[in-house]
């Protein structure tokens, strides 16, 4: 398994930006590459994405949630990858978001280097819609 994490600052308080975050089927708003997100249980989420001209499909299921703190996941279909997301109270207010995958360099995500740069623009793209 490979890892990546990067972060952002964010001006809005924690609150808002775990809410925003942790409704899942937000993700096509701030994640380019998503076309659908829906939940199908509890705690599982049908994503389907495209990147390179291709069609991904997987199944992740939201395996911990604490308030306002983090949120982890891991897929149980399609490219194996988890991660965690975590939201830090910063001065004035502000957010620090922090996003943690880990994945099979072997499956989907074979270009570490584009995964990193879309999980970048994906964090940018959080900003800008949580402060408009």
């Amino acid at each position: 398994m490979e890892s990546v994490e990067k972060f952002i600052v964010v001006n809005a308080p924690v609150g808002s930006a775990y809410q925003l975050w942790a409704d899942f089927e937000n993700f096509p708003k701030f994640m380019k590459s998503l076309r659908e997100v829906r939940r199908i249980e509890d705690k599982r989420y049908y994503f389907r994405s495209e990147r390179g001209g291709t069609e991904y499909e997987i199944i992740v299921e939201m395996s911990l949630q604490i308030p306002e703190r983090r949120i982890a996941w891991r897929t149980t279909s399609g490219e194996e990858s988890s991660g965690i997301v975590s939201f830090e109270a910063e001065a004035d207010g502000r957010t620090k978001v922090r996003f943690e995958m880990l994945y099979d360099s072997h499956a989907g995500w074979r270009d570490t280097v584009a995964l990193s740069e879309r999980l970048q623009s994906n964090l940018e793209n959080f900003k800008k819609l949580i402060e408009t």
